[in-house]
């Protein structure tokens, strides 16, 4: 589904990104870790060609250049770290299907769409409300709303747990854990990682110093500390634990 080779990004000559390669295959679920300034947010906005870089991004086959964003953005969906930069309509329902519309589909369409993304994340009575009335976790599940009414193959999710309370966070881990599709997820929050994902890349300083198993991975103590980081506390009181949420099947 995903293909990366030799992806480079740089800022004011400030390499960014450092010659990543790694490939997700259909359905997978992939966490992606490592201390601020590891890169993470950067390689999101690179793999939906948001930033320039040099190297190759595959999706579903086609190539991220220019000629080919349209199709790209058709498969892709991601989730900014902040609700806000998604939520700017005067309502739920025009948020939601704001995506849709800027798809090509008629208005009818697009606004079934949303009914239907708002439905399923529990936000039907909310159609008509502002996001500026909603709650940390209920603007979370709108921005997750937003995209679900894209039907992308790919979501890229960037610290999605930020400012969550345990409710809305256990809230957020049944959503990731129901959408169908790839995934790949950086965040801080290693325990959900940990709870939505089967494998992890740790990045560092703009490189994947580590690709694996995500138990095996988010595990290795030593690895963890050499990194910045630390065991995910899942993992420290239950190092068995129960694996984390089934991928559903591609559709």
């Amino acid at each position: 589904m995903l293909e990366v080779l030799s992806l480079q990004v740089s800022y004011h000559d400030v390499e960014a990104v450092r010659g990543v390669s790694f490939s997700l295959p259909e359905g997978e679920r992939t966490g992606l870790v490592g201390p601020n300034g590891a890169g993470k947010s950067t390689l999101l906005l690179a793999l939906d060609g948001l930033v320039p870089f040099s190297g190759q991004v595959r999706i579903g086959g086609l190539e991220v250049v220019r000629r080919n964003l349209a199709q790209v953005r058709r498969q892709v969906g991601i989730v900014f770290a902040d609700s806000e930069d998604q939520l700017f309509m005067p309502t739920l329902l025009e948020d939601v299907a704001f995506g849709p519309l800027n798809l090509g589909l008629e208005r009818d369409q697009a606004l079934a769409r949303a009914r239907g993304a708002l439905d399923r994340l529990g936000l039907q009575g909310m159609a008509e409300r502002s996001s500026h009335h909603l709650s940390d976790g209920e603007r979370r599940r709108a921005a997750v709303a937003t995209v679900l009414a894209m039907r992308p193959r790919l979501w890229l999710f960037d610290e999605p747990a930020t400012n969550l309370d345990p409710w809305a966070r256990r809230d957020l881990v049944r959503v990731i854990c129901q959408l169908e599709g790839t995934v790949l997820l950086a965040s801080h929050d290693l325990d959900l990682v940990v709870q939505t994902c089967n494998r992890c890349l740790v990045m560092d300083e703009g490189r994947v110093v580590a690709d694996g198993p995500v138990r095996q991975i988010l595990g290795d103590e030593k690895l963890m500390e050499s990194h910045r980081l630390e065991v995910p506390l899942r993992l420290r009181l239950s190092p068995g634990g129960k694996a984390p949420c089934r991928s559903p099947s591609p559709s």
